[in-house]
């Protein structure tokens, strides 16, 4: 509600509620004549009279203010009508704005509509110029490289300018140096007519001091033919002392370890071995040779074996074995291939075979255990033409007698290595290294390879 009616409103009311009311006293059988008639209510008379005029003034100054209120009154209503001027020009003008509102409302939708579509249009244009600017920033990249391949381009372009200038100062060097040569040249053909007699006559001469050159060649050729023959020969014919060969067998061996496990009834059973060996070089090839057993590769064992190692000791190298070999069915002789860069590593000198084992008649024995050595005479075994029969005792000049045992190496008195003990008292002929059954041992060992190589054996 309007503060302004509502305040004339209320004095409205006030001014109701005075009207209503009577301040004047209540004077029931009020007569003044039997009043002043008694003596006695002289003084009470009195101050009725008193209390008459200040109720006289009371009544004048509440006539003043009624006359005031109603002053006022007639002006509140006088400005209530122009409230309620006001308010009806307030409605109308309240009508006049909800139907403005109305259409503003309409105006508003209209406007929310548009700006949704602005606000779609917006969005597209975002898109666009986003667009715009990868394009923007495609083409400053395009533009980048292009602007750097022009510069490399201009650079090449000097470049190729400069040495252009350069070949140009060549040109123009190499035309003078031409003139000088064409010159030089019509000399030189004039001097060649005069040198090409000198020349004939000199090839004539050469010819002749190149067959008796060649003549010369072939005489010496066979001279050092014959005398390579001659020094081997005498080599051959000539034999190293005891001493001798086993300090080339000292300085030259190697170390095979072998560490086995076979099948028990109470388990599996571990096995460690190992032999002393040479180094042989057969078809190009380098291979470490050694008696079977010695190995632990006895028949009985082979077909028990679970796991099954070897390690190959070149000086202060130590090599994996991954492959072993059977020199033929006997099964009595084993070898590893050895690769030769190790072996050249470690400044081993490899031995060779024997051609002629029989060449002497005495070999060199060097017990593969405990280093102890001796010559012995030998003796071919009948109807074993590959073993050589070794006495039971041999005498050797500084260590004094030991018998012979299987893997003890023989070699002849040239220092070439002839064969391997194999047996008690026999000895088998190393005449070729030609491999025969063989098995993977390390980590690709097999117990299935292990019994294909003993079939092989068994053959």
């Amino acid at each position: 509600m309007n503060k302004t009616l509502l305040l004339i409103i209320c004095d409205f009311l006030l001014i109701s509620i005075l009207a209503l009311v009577d301040f004047r006293p209540e004077i029931s059988d009020f007569n003044p004549e039997e009043e002043l008639l008694s003596s006695s209510d002289a003084d009470l008379v009195e101050v009725l009279r008193l209390s008459l005029e200040s109720e006289d003034a009371r009544n004048r100054e509440l006539d003043q203010a009624l006359n005031q209120t109603r002053t006022e009154l007639e002006d509140r209503t006088e400005r209530l009508s122009q409230t309620e001027q006001e308010r009806e020009d307030m409605a109308r003008q309240r009508a006049e704005l909800e139907q403005n509102l109305t259409g503003t409302m309409q105006d508003l939708e209209s406007t929310r509509e548009r700006l949704s579509m602005t606000e779609a249009e917006r969005e597209e244009a975002d898109a666009l110029l986003r667009q715009q600017q990868r394009d923007a920033q495609r083409l400053q990249q395009e533009l980048q490289e292009r602007l750097a391949a022009l510069d490399e381009a201009e650079a090449g372009l000097r470049e190729y300018e400069a040495a252009q200038s350069e070949w140009r100062e060549r040109e123009r060097r190499l035309q003078t140096d031409l003139e000088v040569r064409d010159a030089e040249r019509s000399l030189l053909e004039q001097n060649l007519i005069a040198a090409r007699a000198e020349v004939d006559m000199a090839r004539l001469e050469s010819e002749r001091a190149q067959q008796r050159s060649e003549l010369l060649a072939r005489e010496v050729g066979g001279l050092a033919e014959t005398s390579t023959a001659l020094r081997e020969e005498f080599r051959q014919a000539q034999p190293m002392s005891l001493n001798a060969v086993f300090r080339r067998f000292e300085q030259n061996r190697a170390l095979v370890t072998f560490r086995s496990r076979t099948a028990g009834v109470l388990g599996g059973r571990e096995r460690v071995d190992s032999a002393q060996t040479v180094i042989v070089e057969w078809d190009g090839q380098l291979f470490a040779v050694f008696e079977a057993s010695r190995a632990g590769l006895g028949r009985e064992r082979m077909d028990r074996l679970q796991e099954f190692d070897a390690r190959i000791t070149l000086g202060n190298r130590t090599l994996q074995v991954t492959e072993l070999s059977f020199l033929d069915a006997d099964g009595n002789v084993a070898m590893v291939n050895v690769p030769r860069e190790q072996v050249e590593q470690a400044g081993i000198e490899p031995f060779v075979l024997a051609q002629e084992p029989l060449r002497f008649p005495e070999a060199v024995l060097i017990h593969s255990a405990n280093e102890e050595y001796g010559e012995f005479s030998m003796r071919v075994s009948p109807g074993r033409e590959e073993y050589l029969s070794i006495e039971g005792r041999l005498f050797t000049r500084l260590l004094g007698n030991f018998a012979p045992t299987q893997g003890d190496l023989v070699f002849s008195k040239t220092g070439e290595l002839i064969g391997i003990m194999v047996e008690s008292g026999s000895a088998r002929i190393l005449s070729d290294l030609t491999p025969g059954p063989h098995m993977p041992v390390g980590s690709d060992f097999s117990r299935a390879a292990a019994a294909e190589a003993l079939r092989n054996l068994s053959r």
